[in-house]
C-alpha cells in the first residue's frame, strides 16, 4: 500500500471518520498524551508532553517489529539533537511512511517506541513500558506494521 497516494489517504480518511463517528471503542479511551512524541507539523522533532496542549491528544501510534537495521534510537546522548531535528532520511521507510500519513491526516504528531523512549536507561524504559496500553488508548489512530 503506497502510503502517499490519494486512494489509499481516501480510504484512510473514510475509515477514520467513520469509526469516529459511529463506533464509541474507536475513539480515544484514556486522556493521555506519551511522556514524548515526534512532532510532524514543520521540522520533525522530538517533544516532551509538557510542551503538549491539545485535548483529545492527537497521535499516531506507530506499532511495528523494527529488526536491527534501525540505527536512530533514543539516547541520553543524542537526547538535545532530536529535540531540534530528525532527518528524513535518518528513519527507516516504515516511520517516514507514518510520517506522510499523519501529516495527510492533520495528526500532528507520531509516537514510535525507539524514538520516544530511551533506549539505553531501563529504568525509563520500565516505566514507558506499562504505559503503552494508556497510549493505545488514547491515540487518533494506531498504524500497524507486519514488517519494516
Amino acid at each position: 500500500m503506497d502510503p502517499s497516494s490519494e486512494d489509499t489517504l481516501d480510504f484512510l480518511r473514510e475509515h477514520l471518520e467513520f469509526c469516529a463517528a459511529n463506533h464509541k471503542k474507536c475513539r480515544p479511551q484514556a486522556r493521555v498524551f506519551p511522556t514524548r512524541l515526534i512532532d510532524v507539523r514543520h521540522t520533525i522533532r522530538l517533544i516532551d508532553r509538557p510542551s503538549i496542549h491539545l485535548d483529545p491528544p492527537k497521535f499516531l501510534y506507530l506499532s511495528a517489529c523494527w529488526g536491527s537495521d534501525f540505527a536512530l534510537r533514543l539516547t541520553h546522548n543524542n537526547e538535545e539533537q532530536l529535540k531540534t531535528e530528525i532527518m528524513l532520511e535518518d528513519l527507516p521507510r516504515t516511520v517516514r511512511d507514518a510520517i506522510v500519513i499523519a501529516k495527510e491526516l492533520n495528526v500532528p504528531y507520531i509516537w514510535v517506541d525507539s524514538l520516544c523512549i530511551f533506549q539505553d536507561d531501563l529504568e525509563s524504559w520500565n516505566v514507558e513500558v506499562l504505559r503503552m496500553k494508556d497510549y493505545l488508548r488514547s491515540c487518533t489512530f494506531t498504524l500497524g506494521v507486519a514488517s519494516s
